[in-house]
């Protein structure tokens, strides 16, 4: 049986961990195939973390239940030396679901479904279900020689990397995020479609073996960039057409970035 360990990065907001650790119990339809929830928190005081461990573990009982604390870090880019820490500790397993404190699942998934896609394309390292297929407009997809459908019969799309454009770099108006956006946060919302190198820690699953074949991560505050960029020459990302994740982080919900509160880089 194939392996599967849940982690969870987390630092200083309770209220969102309760919310969101819940909400993959509630929408995962074979949880299951979880063996173990590892979660990485970052300075939560003591009586947090253990409301965190008891949340957990009753979300999932009867297995392992490990929360990593972080509190001296001797780097300001506190994030990264943190996900160097979670790369490691993911290679007992043959895939990770990987979960951050403000992003709240809303839709039905299977772990399952994802496993077999990377089970039967070794080009696929990740499948995210937070990002909803976008309008790509012929002329973008021919200008930069893209092909953002993976499969006629599957409800999944390919995440596009332009690799002659800067990574980070706003490609077009994005009318699906800003349509997307302006529901789930109540207001106009404008956004850009993003050039990222496919690798991203938002809610989805990862094959270890693919993703430890490239090198860790590297101490910087474009950690997701800096890896996607070495990921994008071996693997590619398939979205599921549906985003089944909503961000409840925001500064327009009153919330302050775990960067900010802790004064990390990145």
């Amino acid at each position: 049986m194939n392996k599967v360990i849940l982690t969870m990065t987390c630092s200083k907001r309770l209220h969102l961990f309760k919310k969101v650790l819940p909400s993959f119990k509630h929408n995962c339809l074979d949880k299951e195939l979880i063996k173990k929830v590892l979660i990485y928190d970052d300075s939560s005081s003591d009586s947090d973390r253990d409301e965190m461990t008891s949340i957990a573990s009753e979300s999932f009982p009867n297995i392992e239940i490990e929360l990593k604390p972080f509190n001296e870090i001797p780097t300001q880019y506190r994030h990264a030396y943190i996900m160097q820490h979670w790369y490691e500790d993911i290679s007992a397993f043959d895939y990770v679901f990987h979960l951050e404190d403000d992003r709240i699942m809303n839709l039905e998934f299977s772990l399952s479904e994802m496993i077999n896609l990377m089970v039967s394309d070794e080009t696929v390292g990740m499948v995210n279900i937070a990002q909803t297929k976008r309008n790509f407009t012929p002329e973008f997809l021919s200008e930069y020689n893209l092909n953002v459908e993976y499969s006629k019969d599957s409800n999944y799309w390919i995440w596009p990397y332009v690799k002659t454009k800067e990574c980070g770099e706003a490609l077009f108006y994005d009318d699906v995020r800003c349509i997307e956006g302006s529901r789930e946060y109540g207001f106009s919302y404008f956004e850009y479609f993003i050039n990222y190198a496919g690798f991203g820690l938002q809610p989805c699953l990862m094959d270890v073996n693919r993703i430890r074949s490239i090198e860790k991560f590297e101490l910087v505050d474009s950690l997701e960039a800096s890896f996607g960029k070495k990921y994008s020459e071996k693997y590619i990302t398939i979205c599921h057409n549906q985003s089944k994740s909503t961000h409840i982080g925001a500064v327009w919900f009153q919330e302050t970035s775990a960067y900010d509160m802790n004064n990390s880089l990145r």
